[in-house]
């Protein structure tokens, strides 16, 4: 991803003409643009700026659907298998989940596999992070 150019700030010398009134104008838009500039070029965190919620499910036997609570602020709109670990092994994983005012409920995880997908196996020790956005 390329860099966004750095700011060069408007100047009052730039515009003679219009003195009186144009130093107003400047000293608020060259900040706005001063930050702008700053946020582009990674001062934008995800954590920070981007409303989320993280749940860690761990252990054998993970049965589903499982429900939690989150902060009736959020409006979340996906969800995304951040990692996914099935007895110590990277998988990838896809699931279903749905969001009834303060409480989400994950219905169905599955792993994804050349074969196809395959649910939770009983027995196996899953470690999986999912990112609600």
């Amino acid at each position: 991803m390329s860099k966004v150019s750095p700011f060069s700030p408007l100047r009052l010398e730039d515009f003679p003409t219009q003195r009186e009134w144009i130093d107003t104008l400047f000293l608020p838009l060259n900040n706005s643009m001063s930050e702008i500039t700053q946020a582009l070029n990674g001062q934008v965190t995800y954590g920070d700026n981007i409303p989320a919620f993280t749940k860690a499910l761990s252990g054998s036997n993970l049965s589903l659907p499982q429900s939690f609570q989150v902060s009736t602020t959020l409006k979340l709109t996906q969800m995304v298998v951040a990692q996914a670990f099935k007895d110590g092994s990277p998988i990838t994983m896809l699931g279903a989940w749905s969001q009834t005012g303060d409480t989400i409920t994950v219905n169905e995880l599955f792993q994804i596999t050349a074969s196809g997908n395959t649910p939770l196996a009983p027995g196996s020790k899953y470690t999986i992070v999912l990112r609600f956005t």
